[in-house]
């Protein structure tokens, strides 16, 4: 019997190895080897001690995931042997209210890779078949982004965009960096990024942000002020952290839009003057998971080479590094995403 090796958190800070058999599909699903898998922010909050479910361990870590299928179950018409496949890491019943109205992310029933394993840090996943969308690129570490963009499309389309308005993007790695990469395609007046990393700075600027300011450095700081007292019509918030998401109603414009999409602690709060949304004529939103949709169209523009992948991607590294590599995203020492190659 052929053995795989199965990674996983037993517990916070624990990442455990264990050996056990390749499973069967069952009716419905896909068994596929991995082949590249990033690491997310979640990756990072689920390894110090909490997951988008609480602290829930064991926890099956590693979701943005491009693999080959082995095998598939009794029923499976949509991937076949040998097809390179995503994985959508939610898993939805497709019967109840949201889903039906295409809401999935919202599904009564729903859960994750993460709960029902293998992770995407694994040797193999298993998954439904209603989860895995066959690629057509070759550039696998580059297919492995499409689960994370997914999530960025997702966010982005519930914002009012309109070519006269200045957006505010305030952390740029790589959930920045995409975001950035949309908003140049909608040709904003005005768009100004933010963070304390020059090296994600000198990225933004070659991926199109029209000022990459460093809050830290006197004189950006300056710069970042006075507009901000003229105001952003859009601000994406992709920092998680609490201090910078406080100064989006400060710096938003009437009638502006702010989007916080940085995910922080469930047990962390932040202070915010109703009065000052409401003087202000502001939306203020939220972004959670992905859709089908934003899934099925981060593929195509994957595929199709209208994100830069390149910059995107801080590293591609072996597995054996996945925990030191967990470590040097929580302590900013990346300046994009990092990839695990699975097979070494």
């Amino acid at each position: 019997m052929e053995l795989m090796k199965q990674i996983l958190l037993a517990a916070p800070e624990r990442i455990e190895t264990r050996e056990l058999p390749i499973p069967d599909p069952l009716p419905g699903e896909v068994i596929a080897k991995t082949l590249y898998t990033g690491i997310c922010g979640t990756d990072v909050h689920s390894y110090f001690g909490e997951t988008i479910f609480g602290k829930v361990f064991p926890f099956h870590i590693g979701h943005e995931i491009c693999a080959r299928v082995t095998a598939v179950g009794d029923g499976v018409q949509t991937v076949a042997p040998e097809d390179i496949i995503v994985v959508n890491p939610f898993f939805t019943c497709g019967a109840c209210t949201p889903c039906y109205m295409g809401q999935e992310n919202g599904c009564e029933h729903k859960t994750t890779i993460g709960l029902k394993g293998f992770g995407g840090f694994s040797d193999y996943v298993r998954v439904p078949a209603t989860s895995a969308f066959p690629v057509h690129s070759d550039n696998y570490p580059a297919m492995s982004l499409a689960e994370p963009l997914s999530t960025v499309i997702y966010g982005y389309e519930k914002l009012r965009t309109a070519p006269t308005q200045r957006v505010l993007i305030q952390g740029i790695g790589s959930i920045g960096l995409m975001f950035l990469q949309l908003a140049v395609r909608t040709g904003f007046t005005q768009i100004v990024v933010s963070d304390f990393s020059h090296e994600k700075l000198s990225i933004a600027k070659q991926l199109g942000a029209d000022l990459a300011l460093c809050p830290l450095d006197d004189a950006d700081k300056q710069t970042l002020d006075a507009l901000s007292h003229r105001g952003f019509d859009i601000i994406i918030d992709c920092t998680g952290s609490i201090k910078s998401m406080q100064t989006t109603v400060d710096r938003l414009a009437f009638g502006g839009q702010i989007l916080l999409f940085g995910l922080c602690s469930a047990e962390l709060s932040m202070e915010i003057k109703p009065f000052r949304l409401y003087q202000k004529d502001a939306s203020l939103m939220t972004s959670f998971a992905l859709t089908k949709h934003s899934f099925r169209k981060a593929i195509a523009m994957l595929e199709s080479g209208q994100i830069n992948t390149e910059l995107l991607i801080d590293s591609v590294r072996p597995r054996a590094r996945l925990e030191q590599s967990i470590l040097d995203i929580s302590q900013g020492r990346s300046a994009g995403k990092i990839i695990i190659d699975t097979c070494l």
